[in-house]
Order: structure tokens, then C-alpha cells, then sequence
């Protein structure tokens, strides 16, 4: 898991002096049809992150206060908020972040793809296929937003739309897509086909613990059941995850971990 540094964050909105530590609940809505967005807020601080969370709130009172801003520019300034306390997992806060810049940008790809990410990652996955399929539309060929929503249609039991979305992407995300047709298989009883795509997972992801724990599911049902106790003596917890450029960027925010390693 991610380091959860310690941090205060100060922000107001258009003309409203700075708050004071104790009164830093939420930074207030910077239009009337806009959502207030929760503030992480700790005792402690780290104090690389602390200077981190000053430029941000430099850079976003600099966009919220100009006169001229644009719909655009506000809604990038929220969504530069939702990424950084997303990187640093404080969910909530990057949530109404997100919400908030998807209200004055609805088509912005990035901040639905990345909005959609966190709802799969705490297993809120009927509003991350809400959010997947906007992205889609906004960006049909991002293939990262279709493995994604692909995962979320399996972890919803939605088969039929796995299958498909996983087919299209066997040569794109070989391991995941594989071992995706392999737990699809699994579930309808199909073993040799899950046999046959759970090993070719494993051939390019060794180390996928939990594709070993399916794979033995299927060699159980095939009756082949030494085959069966050899993976399920190898399984573990580490699943597959595809590459994913605009999610991986946001490790690339956390100074406090980079500073301590």
C-alpha cells in the first residue's frame, strides 16, 4: 500500500481570506453549482509533501481566482487536485475533486478514466462502468479504459460483455486478457478452455498468484488433481493488472515515498 504521508492543505475560495488549521474542512464550492470538496487533514506533516500540497494550492487558487478563467482551465485545476490525493489515496477528496471537474468538463476522457479507476479499486464497480463507458465514449480507442471496464464486467458476473471486451484485447494485454477468458471459463464449466488460457496467463505472469488458485479450480474440475495441489500450493494474493500510462502516472506524485527510499 501506498505511503500515507502526513499533510495540511490550506485553500479558499474567490476572495475568501485563508482558513485557519482548525476551520480546514472543505474548500468551498469556487461557483454556486459546484460541489465542496472534503480536505485531507492530519496533526503530523511530512514536510516534503507539505511543500508539495503549497505548490497545488498555489497553483489552484492562481486558476480559481483569475477573472477570465475558463470552464476548461477550472475543471483541469480540479482534476489536478483529485490526481494528486489520489495518488496519495485519500479517496474521498479525490472523488469530489473528479466529480467537480467532470461538472464543467463532462467529456474529459482523463478524469472519467481515472474517476472510474478509483470506483473499481474500492468495488464500487456499477459507477465505475458508468464512468468507463463515458470515458469510451469521450476516447473509443483507449484500450486501458476497455481492459478496465473488462475486469469490472467480470467482478459483476457480466460474462457475455468480458468475454467480448477481453477477445478484442488478447493482443493487446496478452496476460490479463487471458487470464480474464480463463476465469470466464472457469465459472461456466468449460475447464479444458480454462486450462488452455490460465496457462498462457501464467506463461507470460509467473508470478500471478491468484491465476494459479483459478488454474487449479479448472485442473480440479478436469479431474486432474495433482495438477490441482501443485498450483494451489503455489498460489498467493498478487492478481494482474495492464499497464496503464495515465494511472501509473500518479505514482510519480508521491515525493514522500520517493524521498525515503
Amino acid at each position: 500500500a501506498m505511503i500515507r504521508a502526513m499533510l495540511f492543505l490550506v485553500l479558499w475560495a474567490i476572495g475568501a481570506a485563508p482558513l485557519q488549521a482548525q476551520d480546514a474542512a472543505s474548500i468551498a464550492p469556487v461557483r454556486p453549482e459546484l460541489l465542496a470538496v472534503p480536505l485531507p487533514s492530519f496533526d503530523e506533516l511530512e514536510p516534503v509533501v507539505a511543500n508539495q500540497f503549497r505548490e497545488q494550492q498555489t497553483a489552484f487558487t492562481r486558476v480559481t481566482t483569475s477573472t477570465k478563467v475558463s470552464e476548461r482551465d477550472l475543471a483541469a485545476a480540479y482534476s489536478s487536485l483529485g490526481r494528486l490525493w489520489q495518488a496519495y489515496e485519500f479517496l474521498d477528496a479525490a472523488e469530489a475533486a473528479y466529480t467537480t471537474a467532470l461538472r464543467l468538463a463532462p467529456q474529459d476522457a482523463a478524469s472519467l478514466h481515472l474517476l472510474g479507476y478509483l470506483y473499481q479499486q474500492t468495488g464500487r464497480y456499477d459507477e465505475a462502468v458508468e464512468r468507463y463507458s463515458a470515458a469510451r465514449r469521450a476516447r473509443p480507442n483507449d484500450r486501458e479504459v476497455q481492459i478496465h471496464l473488462a475486469e469490472v464486467f467480470l467482478s459483476l458476473n457480466r460474462l457475455a460483455d468480458a468475454r467480448d471486451l477481453f477477445q478484442q484485447l488478447v493482443d493487446v494485454f496478452p496476460a490479463v486478457a487471458r487470464a480474464g477468458l480463463g476465469e470466464i471459463a472457469l465459472r461456466e464449466g468449460r475447464f479444458n478452455e480454462a486450462v488452455d488460457h490460465l496457462e498462457a496467463a501464467l506463461e507470460r505472469a509467473p508470478n500471478a498468484g491468484r491465476v494459479r488458485y483459478s488454474l487449479a479450480m479448472a485442473y480440479r474440475g478436469q479431474g486432474r488433481l495433482e495438477q490441482a495441489r501443485a498450483h494451489l500450493a503455489k498460489r498467493g494474493t498478487a492478481g494482474l493488472r495492464a499497464a496503464d500510462p495515465l494511472v501509473d502516472s500518479l505514482t510519480t506524485l508521491l515525493r514522500g515515498e520517493r524521498a525515503q527510499m
